[in-house]
């Protein structure tokens, strides 16, 4: 695995964004954009298999995310997207993989940049009801007013959020789960997406979308229903169901995740 750092200027701000690699150069780009509040660790287990089957692997950490730059407070969906197709470069056209926010932003690089995407995969497009869509516009104003937590209670408020965010997507939260989901937390800087995200209609803009696109879902995710969703949108759209929690969270999975994909990728 190579780590790298790409300077880019999406927002009309230099954002420095990190980047994990696999695969040689000259073959064919495969992206792969992380849920939040995670990054592209998420998909050190994955990349390398992958790259194994011939193609070349990036999977940056979104601004604000990881080990990337922070973000500009005014930032949107199509900002990430933007920063990801300078990372990009000129190795493309890119197959994009992305999950929850990550999906938003994959179909963000289809529709302002087409000509740089070869095919999508969402893996759990970030469907809102209007409860969660308030919540998350909420959630700004809600850590700006508490401030920001000193001494202990960083660690403790960073752990419980982290434990969240795994349940939310159906992983166990044994302390030896949650401590790098809190690592990636605490690297956030406790600035929250929530309210960008709360601010995107996704069926809207996939609606838009032309391109191949696998859609893929999990039972025991939280945006399991989302899937019918998007085939209602993409009825021409290849389509795949897990059972239990997304395999991608789980090295020991890998192969389960990397089914579908790789037999669309091949399809291709």
């Amino acid at each position: 695995m190579l780590m790298r750092y790409v300077m880019t200027g999406a927002g009309q701000v230099p954002r420095q964004v990190h980047v994990r690699e696999w695969g040689a150069v000259g073959k064919p780009l495969l992206v792969l954009v992380h849920w939040t509040p995670l990054s592209g660790r998420m998909f050190e287990a994955l990349g390398p298999v992958l790259a194994g089957l011939g193609w070349r692997v990036m999977a940056p950490d979104l601004p604000g995310y990881g080990r990337s730059e922070a973000r500009a407070a005014d930032w949107g969906m199509e900002d990430w997207a933007a920063a990801l197709v300078e990372v990009i470069g000129d190795h493309g056209p890119a197959v994009v993989l992305g999950g929850h926010l990550g999906a938003a932003v994959a179909t963000e690089m289809a529709l302002g940049w087409p000509g740089r995407v070869r095919a999508l995969i969402l893996d759990g497009c970030p469907f809102l009801t209007e409860g969660l869509r308030a919540a998350l516009a909420g959630m700004a104003a809600e850590m700006a007013g508490a401030g920001r937590p000193s001494g202990d209670g960083i660690e403790r408020l960073a752990y419980d959020r982290a434990a969240g965010v795994l349940r939310e997507y159906g992983v166990p939260t044994e302390p030896e789960r949650v401590w790098p989901v809190m690592t990636e937390y605490l690297q956030t800087d406790f600035v929250s997406s929530g309210p960008v995200l709360a601010a995107y209609d996704i069926g809207a803009r996939l609606a838009a979308v032309s391109h191949p696109v696998l859609l893929l879902g999990a039972d025991g995710d939280s945006l399991a229903a989302s899937l019918d969703g998007a085939r209602a949108i993409l009825p021409g759209a290849v389509w795949h169901r897990f059972s239990g929690a997304d395999p991608v969270h789980f090295p020991e999975r890998v192969d389960e995740f990397l089914a579908p994909v790789r037999q669309f990728l091949e399809e291709l």
